[in-house]
C-alpha cells in the first residue's frame, strides 16, 4: 500500500534525525460530490539517524534491501 497526500513530496525531505524517502510518485486527480482536487501517490521510506550523503549514494537500494540500513517505517507502517 502506497502513501497518499494532497501535498506534492519531493524526493528527499531532512527534519533533524530523520530523512523522508519518496519514490514512484504519481499524480491523481480525485473527484467527490462537492469538488475536485490533486492527491499524490508514492512509496515512502523514514530513516532514522543517517546522512544525506549516505541516502543520496545508496537511495534505490534502501528501497530494495531496508533492512541494511536505519529505516524505522515503509509506507507509514513502523518497521519493528
Amino acid at each position: 500500500m502506497k502513501v497518499n497526500s494532497t501535498i506534492k513530496p519531493t524526493a528527499m525531505q531532512k527534519n533533524g534525525k530523520y530523512i523522508w524517502l519518496r519514490k514512484n510518485i504519481e499524480e491523481k486527480t480525485v473527484q467527490d460530490e462537492e469538488r475536485t482536487y490533486t492527491m499524490f501517490e508514492y512509496d515512502e521510506i523514514l530513516l532514522k539517524n543517517t546522512t544525506l550523503q549516505k541516502v543520496e549514494k545508496n537511495f534505490e537500494d534502501i528501497f530494495k534491501n531496508p533492512g541494511k540500513y536505519n529505516v524505522i517505517q515503509i509506507n507509514g507502517r513502523y518497521t519493528s
